[in-house]
């Protein structure tokens, strides 16, 4: 009966050894497709992130653009106030020396005269923000489109999330090289708008974007008699002149009434008795709306209201300008010879060295083919040691994303719209990756 004893302690043994082995061939496996995982979001979130980080960037010179346009004309806004307050002031003026009503008109001058003080502070304010804040606009247009900052941001931003996600994480020789081109070929996505021809481009895109008041702030003709109207007219324009290589740019405006007439049914009209005038401007060289050179003197006297325009032009015409001067800055395009739907793709492929994944053969002492742990043997050394059937040195993941525009509603004239950065309508896209797959297995050595 004794010898019976310790008969199921080999098989005991082999169970233990058994059930050892299938819970690191589990381990090794779950950490396998634990660090595959974590590899493949992380290359998905880097690659992700760094076009994000572009279609931000196309976003911002979108609405850099049209903020610069809009302060424009937000200037010239403050110009046309100006100018339509000192017409009123004119207008109350004239009619203070006309009997009997004058003396009804004194209090509504010295009320606009008060009003004129307080806005030509809080104006000529205004004004130096807009110019200064559009400066601010294409500096940072400038650094955006850089590689210095735009592209190499893109690179950083990928590893900067490799990094959050893993610091064990590396990219390899073709996905440096990837993140690298893609940092490269940022800046030559975009052509600086600076020449004269831009600038008059642009200029005609502000006169455009004017809202009713600085465009037209007229009114339709009133009849005195038949053969006699009063007509107003009011704009404020943003005009150039070219002189060599230079381009200089003025808001004018203009704000004038006039008593026009006719001598017959069939007789064009012209001035009778000008009312009110003014002019008012904002300029780079700081001086006021003067004729143009060539004009010979005529310039706006052959008008119909022509008198009234040379008062304006002679007695009452202003330059505002706020401190920091005023002219049009450059902007930021695609190149023309872009796709009509560029993608901006971002590629990237990293890897966890083997030594990384710490699977059973990693583990000094208990599966390591080599008795490096502290008090280890031979026998024990390798005795749990499991090949984890990988054919290579590291595990690799690729990934790939693009940045495309896509408007978010359809434009009203029904009309397809093409990538600009005009319109922030710029997102970013994990895409599929097939193409770079079999690029970095050819990298890796593998027959395809």
């Amino acid at each position: 009966m004794n010898r019976e004893k310790g008969q199921l302690f080999p098989v005991a043994l082999f169970g233990i050894a058994l059930v050892s082995l299938t819970m690191l061939l589990v381990f090794n496996s779950s950490q396998l497709s634990s660090k595959k995982q974590r590899l493949n979001n992380a290359a998905d979130a880097a690659a992700y992130s760094a076009a994000v980080l572009q279609a931000r960037h196309l976003n911002s010179i979108a609405y850099t653009n049209r903020a610069m346009i809009a302060n424009q004309v937000f200037i010239a806004q403050m110009v046309s106030i100006e100018s339509y307050l000192n017409f009123l002031h004119v207008k109350t003026e004239n009619f203070e020396k006309v009997p009997v009503i004058g003396q009804f008109f004194a209090p509504v001058n010295q009320m606009i005269q008060g009003v004129q003080q307080v806005s030509a502070q809080a104006s000529a304010g205004a004004m130096a923000a807009s110019v200064q804040a559009n400066k601010l606009f294409a500096i940072r247009q400038n650094a955006v489109t850089s590689k210095v900052v735009g592209g190499l941001e893109i690179k950083r931003t990928a590893e900067r999330v490799l990094a959050a996600n893993d610091a064990e994480i590396e990219t390899t020789t073709l996905g440096d090289a990837w993140l690298w081109q893609s940092a490269n070929n940022w800046r030559g996505h975009f052509d600086k708008k600076d020449t004269n021809e831009d600038l008059i481009s642009k200029a005609k895109l502000i006169n455009d974007s004017r809202d009713p008041f600085t465009a037209n702030r007229g009114f339709s003709p009133e009849f005195i008699t038949e053969v006699a109207k009063i007509e107003k007219t009011g704009n404020t324009t943003l005009s150039w002149e070219e002189n060599g290589d230079n381009v200089s740019f003025r808001w004018d405006a203009l704000d004038i009434l006039t008593i026009l007439r006719k001598k017959g049914l069939f007789s064009s009209w012209k001035s009778l008795a000008p009312v009110a005038w003014t002019r008012r401007s904002i300029s780079e060289d700081n001086t006021r709306f003067a004729c143009p050179p060539d004009s010979f003197g005529s310039c706006e006297n052959n008008s119909r209201d022509g008198t009234t325009r040379f008062f304006a032009r002679e007695l009452e015409n202003e330059s505002l300008n706020p401190v920091g001067g005023f002219e049009l800055q450059p902007y930021y395009e695609l190149k023309e010879s872009a796709d009509k739907d560029p993608r901006f793709p971002v590629r990237l492929a990293v890897r966890y060295k083997k030594s990384s994944v710490m699977t059973s053969d990693n583990i000094d002492g208990i599966g390591s083919p080599s008795p490096r742990a502290a008090g280890s043997n031979e026998l024990a050394a390798g005795m749990f040691y499991q090949d984890s059937d990988r054919d290579f040195d590291e595990m690799v993941s690729v990934a790939k994303a693009e940045v495309y525009f896509r408007r978010h509603t359809e434009r009203e004239d029904g009309a397809d719209e093409f990538a600009n950065t005009w319109n922030p309508y710029w997102s970013a896209r994990l895409v599929d990756s097939k193409v770079e797959r079999a690029a970095v297995l050819l990298e890796m050595g593998v027959d395809l």
